[in-house]
């Protein structure tokens, strides 16, 4: 994926030239603003955690690979009950970038081999046919907010439900056959048997 800046809600950008050949550590743990503006973006009730330990190492040509884990403690609502649903994620992340202008000019090697060609970004060589390709970025920084954001959402359970959300939906259902149970059951009040019909045998004669 590679939306623009402006359509996460954080931005944690890191400078990606310079570094050493074995790559440089970096932590990032979310405020508590950041937490809320991930939450309400995410669409969770809660984020009491947010964090991740990362390395950013150099590649050839001006390009980025990072690694790493991301670690969240989420609450989500029952899809069910409604009730609030605690869980923990831990991802392994892995992406790799490199400057615009080498992007093009991959893009334009890999065409003119034909569909299917490798194009060598970093000290990876990247087949376009079983991978995404990099991620583009211009300038000397390199905003970290779209990868862990981007995983965090991937890494939420779609749909969340608490523990007792089981009895509970049982006993919804068992209240709701008793009631049709009810409903198609014949009234017994005093007026019942004004409305019921004459029962087969000699009328009574007037």
């Amino acid at each position: 994926m590679n939306p623009t800046a402006d359509a996460f809600p954080v931005s944690w950008k890191e400078r990606v030239t310079g570094l050493p050949p074995k790559g440089r550590a970096v932590a990032i743990r979310a405020s508590q603003a950041e937490r809320g503006a991930i939450a309400r973006f995410g669409g969770v009730a809660g984020l009491p955690s947010f964090e991740a330990d990362l390395v950013l190492a150099p590649a050839r040509r001006g390009g980025v690979l990072v690694r790493g884990t991301l670690r969240a403690e989420v609450v989500q609502t029952c899809v069910v009950s409604l009730l609030p649903v605690e869980s923990r994620i831990e991802a392994e992340l892995r992406r790799s970038y490199a400057p615009e202008t080498e992007q093009r000019r991959a893009r334009g090697k890999s065409g003119a081999r034909g569909k299917g060609g490798a194009g060598i970004l970093g000290e990876l060589v990247i087949s376009f046919d079983d991978e995404d390709p990099p991620e583009p970025f211009a300038g000397n920084e390199i905003d970290l907010a779209g990868l862990l954001v981007e995983e965090f959402l991937l890494a939420l359970d779609p749909y969340p439900r608490h523990p007792e959300a089981k009895d509970m939906a049982a006993q919804a259902e068992a209240g709701t056959a008793e009631r049709e149970s009810d409903a198609g059951t014949p009234d017994k009040g005093p007026f019942a048997g004004l409305a019921a019909p004459d029962k087969p045998g000699k009328r009574r004669k007037t």
